[in-house]
């Protein structure tokens, strides 16, 4: 638990068409105008980073990230999927997705692993060694209401 951090990410894949009204996955899966924008949801907790934090800074280096299978799906982000920006551990009615922001740079070795003044420093970490990954993402917009984790899950529970 030491090392696990305030950054969380949960992934998803969709495939999006540049030809419209394709409902046939095959045809589009055949088409050399495809481009597939993956989604994933970055969790911080608002007192640690908010998405105020992120609009100020433009960019943030998406580090930090201390589990595995966070860590692999930083791996496979691409530049330009995009993330919902999500806080969590706060008070019920500011907990869920708050605005989006969209992947710069793709993952590199995490710098904090290394960095024994960082709250995520790793101690049996080295730059020979580094296991972790981090990514740049850049903000784009802050949503005008919190879209809570309830209201996500009705929407679910209502598309067929």
């Amino acid at each position: 638990a030491a090392f696990l951090s305030n950054h969380k990410i949960v992934m998803s894949k969709r495939l999006h068409s540049t030809l419209k009204g394709h409902a046939d996955d095959d045809a589009i899966k055949s088409s050399k105008s495809k481009i597939y924008t993956q989604y994933f949801l970055l969790k911080s907790e608002p007192d640690a980073y908010s998405i105020t934090n992120m609009q100020e800074d433009k960019t943030e280096e998406w580090d930090g990230v201390r589990n595995y299978q966070a860590r692999n799906f930083l791996r496979s982000m691409n530049v330009d999927d995009r993330c919902f920006f999500y806080h969590s551990k706060t008070k019920p009615a500011l907990t869920g997705i708050v605005g989006t922001v969209r992947v710069a740079r793709t993952a590199q070795p995490d710098p904090s692993a290394c960095d024994p003044k960082s709250d995520y420093y790793d101690p049996k970490c080295t730059d020979e060694t580094n296991k972790w990954s981090s990514v740049l993402v850049e903000y784009e917009q802050t949503c005008p209401v919190v879209l809570t984790l309830k209201e996500i899950k009705q929407e679910a529970a209502n598309d067929p």
